[in-house]
């Protein structure tokens, strides 16, 4: 039947739409193809076509021989499975758990001997295997509107030609772990043998509602039509079948649409067949509900005129949005409420965040479900406040302030200095003066990050620490003068506001001025510190107070520091098995520093460890020329660095703001927060030991001046340590030198600057500057301190002119 002349007329609607059916719908085919593959199989590119006649495919998916939800198909469900048009498919539900589209099951995988010759080959080469368990299956959900009507392929070739290969069917199933209801007849067939050539077994086999048995029918491949049920599953048996029907091999699987000519019109109401399918009409029907005039909703609209809108033609409200179909006009003006402009296929037409049936355009607020606002103006009022905003805000959305000037833009209903259009522009509460609650007004927070005036502050009005320091803005007063917490004369704006290297915070807590550079506390005192100039031989001595000496192991020896001063050493590692390896542990610590100088005139292998906790603070190259920072909490971040044979400073500290790694005392990546870091059994070694695992991790090359801090330092005082303006131990980098030399009698004493605790040294004395030395006493440097006091007596009486001179022991 064609189209009447009274049919044309109900489609004259506002919208003024007569347009090509061809223009407004198109089909929603999407063909899946999935292969099983056995560990013989090889997959082919994307691009290469395989398949039966008439469903030849160039985009399959190779899902491994290990089951569904195994870690080998993990990469390929969340790529996503492709469709023949090489796209990702939005025709598959996930099963079960997240990024699972296809669920499988079978007792292994095996091969049939079709080998890899071609394409075709690989197909009915490996396949799924029962083993005599009854099984396989493969389960697929269908999303509610993709392939309405589709067509499964079932490849089969087991791996003796010629005998019977397996039962197979289609059920339709509730619970993806429990037996479904059969819906297609159990087709057992004998394999011809793939040798080059596809054969359909039998004819399709359309779903249906008493299914039986067919026996014996010869081929590689079954064909199901018709079938409609969402959740469904090829199943087969083999060995396990009453009529021993073969081992029920599951080579490929293939889901196609069929629809009988899509686009087409089969009962010539005007309605397309896949349109009609979709929406639970029937294409061969154009009489009641069915035809174009049907109106199974009863929303005023024809079936045809819901095709044409493309609206749902069995939901009269298809946006739900509290308004039928038919009054959604979606001309954008508003005429009454049976016309109201708004688009039946958008819940919020101008986007204000309030559904179209709430906003009834009566011009009269009252609240927020009866906002008397246009659905088809973000901004009924037009003063520059969106409606949704303003409902949220409890401001009137009909008022520009002409009745009452707090519901314009100008208006400032909280008395907090700042406008509604600022507080809209910046995000605060209108009617909250304090949307930060730091006790300062939302207008005197600027939010320019200059501090003008204690009302031009330049901090965020929505941040009450807007540097991060720790301190609330409004105690930061900016004026120099710290006074106490509550008043403290820093920048609120600025984290170090002396730019001296100590946070503000840290300052504060250690009682020096944060608004004065010169005003420094000392440098943080490290958990561990290990120098290696003390040059030990089984052991080399830990700097901090802590006393966690170092045991070296794997004969690692001792090289030029990195300063290249005199009494400056290094540690020169292997890469096989030197370390140095220690009893200090990182567990539970919330905040942490680690810094130290590499030199590698090679690439590293492959978890290289540098220093670190096995477990929980791990700190190497995961790859060669790749710095991998792994802490538990948190995981890993990583940043490029290759080889160059020249010293390296390198570092990274981690707090509840985010891990950074240093090079050369530059920021080099960021990562999220890892704290506090978890108890490990383990504890931190350097150059290797196990610092990625239990044991090994080694680095080749050498590691000089490792600290580890149970704080975390700022860029300025990373920076510090990487070129030299700060020493992490008292006289590491100070000038080596007599400074001072007194004598009482025969009782002689020197102060040594620039000692290091644990080293040994010696003093010689000569009557010329050009020797002979010889020596008179040795002493270690100093515990805590960048000066040794040496005290010297002389035995016999003082010759009348003597030089001395401190010097490193050999070999020390």
């Amino acid at each position: 039947m064609g189209l009447n002349t009274s049919i044309m007329k109900k489609i004259m609607t506002p919208r003024s739409l007569i347009i090509s059916l061809l223009a407004v719908f198109s089909a929603s085919a999407d063909t899946i193809s999935i292969k099983f593959q056995d560990t013989a199989d090889t997959a082919f590119a994307e691009d290469v076509i395989a398949g039966a006649p008439d469903y030849a495919d160039d985009h399959w998916n190779f899902l491994q021989g290990a089951l569904s939800g195994d870690a080998a198909n993990t990469a390929l469900f969340t790529a996503g499975i492709k469709n023949g048009s090489g796209d990702v498919t939005t025709s598959l539900v996930d099963i079960g758990a997240a990024n699972t589209p296809v669920q499988y099951a079978s007792a292994n995988t095996w091969r049939s001997g079709a080998g890899n010759g071609d394409a075709n080959a690989t197909i009915m080469n490996g396949y799924l295997d029962d083993g005599g368990d009854d099984q396989p299956f493969v389960n697929f959900s269908l999303t509610a509107s993709a392939l309405p009507v589709y067509k499964v392929v079932v490849y089969i070739n087991g791996d003796t030609p010629n005998t019977a290969v397996g039962r197979y069917w289609i059920e339709e199933w509730t619970d993806p772990l429990l037996a479904g209801t059969v819906i297609t007849d159990q087709v057992a067939i004998l394999s011809n043998g793939y040798t080059g050539t596809f054969l359909q077994a039998g004819s399709d086999f359309e779903a249906t509602a008493t299914p039986g048995d067919i026996d014996e029918a010869s081929g590689n491949y079954i064909v199901f039509s018709n079938l409609k049920a969402r959740n469904f599953r090829v199943r087969s048996s083999g060995n396990g079948d009453p009529e021993d029907a073969g081992r029920g091999p599951l080579n490929a699987i293939q889901i196609l649409d069929d629809v009988d000519d899509p686009e087409g019109d089969n009962d010539s109401d005007g309605l397309l067949n896949l349109w009609e399918i979709a929406n639970g009409l029937d294409p061969d029907s154009d009489i009641a509900e069915d035809g174009a005039d049907g109106d199974p909703d009863m929303d005023n609209l024809t079936n045809f005129q819901e095709q044409t809108l493309e609206t749902n033609p069995r939901n009269a409200d298809s946006d739900d949005d509290n308004l039928n179909d038919d009054v959604e006009t979606n001309t954008g003006v508003w005429d009454s409420a049976t016309n109201t402009g708004t688009d039946p296929l958008d819940a919020d037409s101008d986007d204000d965040t309030y559904l179209d049936g709430v906003e009834n355009n009566s011009g009269n607020y009252v609240d927020a479900t009866n906002p008397g606002t246009d659905p088809n103006k973000l901004d009924t009022d037009e003063d520059g406040l969106p409606d949704g905003w303003e409902i949220d805000n409890m401001i009137d959305p009909t008022d520009d302030g002409t009745t009452d000037v707090a519901n314009g833009p100008d208006g400032d209903p909280d008395s907090d200095v700042s406008t509604n259009l600022a507080e809209f522009t910046r995000g605060t509460d209108p009617q909250d003066n304090d949307s930060d609650d730091d006790t300062l007004f939302d207008g005197w927070e600027d939010n320019t990050g200059i501090y003008v005036s204690s009302t031009m502050t330049g901090t965020d009005p929505l941040n009450n620490d807007t540097d991060g320091d720790s301190l609330f803005d409004n105690v930061e007063t900016a004026d120099g003068n710290f006074v106490d917490g509550n008043a403290t004369g820093t920048n609120p704006n600025l984290h170090d506001t002396d730019s001296d290297g100590y946070f503000d915070e840290q300052e504060i807590a250690l009682e020096t001025d944060p608004s004065d550079a010169s005003s420094k506390p000392p440098f943080p005192t490290p958990l561990g510190y290990w120098a290696f100039d003390d040059q030990g031989a089984a052991t080399t001595a830990d700097f901090s107070p802590n006393g966690n000496d170092a045991t070296i192991t794997g004969g690692a020896t001792y090289v030029a520091g990195h300063t290249g001063g005199p009494s400056d050493f290094a540690l020169d590692l292997d890469g096989v098995d030197d370390a140095a390896t220690t009893s200090l542990t990182l567990s539970n610590i919330g905040t942490f520093t680690m810094a130290g100088w590499i030199k590698m005139s090679v690439d590293q292998t492959a978890f290289s460890g540098l220093f670190g906790q096995n477990d929980i603070l791990e700190f190497g190259f995961d790859v060669p020329g790749n710095v991998h920072l792994w802490s538990n909490p948190g995981g890993p971040i990583n940043t490029p660095l290759e080889a160059t044979n020249e010293w390296v400073h390198i570092a990274f500290v981690g707090d509840t703001s985010g891990r950074t790694i240093f090079i050369n005392g530059e920021p080099a990546v960021t990562g999220v927060a890892g704290t506090p870091l978890v108890a490990s059994d383990f504890f931190f070694n350097i150059g290797g030991g196990g610092i990625f695992r239990d044991t090994a991790n080694y680095f080749q090359g050498q590691i000089d001046d490792v600290g580890v801090w149970e704080v975390s330092m700022s860029p300025q005082l990373i920076q510090g340590l990487a070129n030299g303006t700060i020493s992490p131990v008292p006289g590491l980098n100070q000038e080596f030198a007599i400074t001072e030399f007194t004598r009482d009698g025969n009782d002689l004493t020197f102060k040594v600057q620039g000692t290091v605790q644990g080293v040994d040294y010696i003093i010689e004395e000569s009557d010329s500057l050009l020797g002979p030395w010889e020596e008179i006493t040795d002493f270690v440097g100093a515990q805590g301190a960048a000066e040794t006091e040496v005290p010297f007596q002389i035995e016999g009486n003082a010759v009348p002119k003597n030089f001395f001179r401190a010097t490193v022991l050999e070999n020390n």
